[in-house]
Order: C-alpha cells, then structure tokens, then sequence
C-alpha cells in the first residue's frame, strides 16, 4: 500500500484498484473470529490482493518484504530454508527475536506520555547484528543477493 513501493512496482491503476477490492475481502460484524479463522482471512486476501501483480512484481515485492523485514525476516521458514539455516541457528535466532519481542511488548505497556522509542530501537538494532553475527558469510551473501536492488523506503517522519 506505499506509495513508494507501488510505484517502484510500477502498479497500474487497473491493478491498484483490483488489490483495493482483495484488500476489501475481509467480513465485517458477526462473532469473533477464531486464530485459524483469522489465518484463512488473510491468507485469503492476501492472495486476491496479490493476485493482480504479474511474477516480475512479486518478484521485487518479495525483495522489498526481506529489505523492509530486516534480519529477521531468517526466521521465515522459506527465507530459513533458501539459506540452510542449522538447527542450532534458528534455535538461536529465535531465542534473540522472542527476547526482543518480550522487551518490546514491556516497553511499549509502561511507556509514558512524551517518551520515545529509542530503547526499543537499540533493542531492535542489537537484535538486528546478533541474527546478522550468527550467519556465515555464505548465508550473509545469498540474503543480500535476495534482498535485490536496493530500496529506500520513507521513514515515518517522512511520512
């Protein structure tokens, strides 16, 4: 939905306002939805969303997701799986990201008026070079190579 990526997809605007009605597929009112409904939903409209890009702009979608992701986008298991993560890698990059998450979530409950996120983001960083320092240069060289051309995406000031 950035503008930014739409236009580095080179999305027309028959396919913007196909990807708005996929985006449009979600039930409204009635019970809530269980975890498994809610994983069917999205998945579901994740594919009518994606549905109007051709194979070349899902292919640079798909790079722009691992850009925009970060290192922690190993733990997919596709990601995890084209880079040969060991066993005792996702173990250990899993135990960083859940002691991120956990930080994360404590930090953002007892955050106070006019603070900002800046330990959150020194966590991330950190979190960020720890998945990094685990991989060998071998893995290290395939991410980036699927990572693609580089992308700058707008930061949230910029927004």
């Amino acid at each position: 939905m950035l503008p930014e990526v739409q236009k580095e997809l080179r999305v027309t605007k028959y396919q913007q306002k196909q990807i708005q009605a996929g985006m449009t597929t979600m039930p409204q009112g009635g019970a809530a939805p269980t975890m498994t409904d809610m994983t069917s939903m999205m998945a579901n409209m994740d594919a009518q969303t994606l549905a109007p890009l051709n194979p070349d702009q899902l292919a640079r979608l798909n790079e722009l997701w691992l850009q925009y992701e970060g290192p922690r986008v190993v733990q997919d298991k596709t990601v995890a799986d084209k880079l040969q993560l060991t066993d005792d890698q996702k173990s250990k990059i899993g135990a960083i990201w859940d002691s991120y998450q956990t930080m994360a979530m404590d930090k953002m409950q007892h955050m106070h008026v006019g603070s900002t996120m800046n330990g959150v983001k020194k966590a991330m960083k950190e979190a960020n070079e720890a998945t990094m320092a685990l991989l060998t240069p071998d893995q290290v060289k395939a991410l980036t190579e699927m990572e693609g051309k580089p992308f700058k995406f707008r930061t949230a000031k910029q927004m």
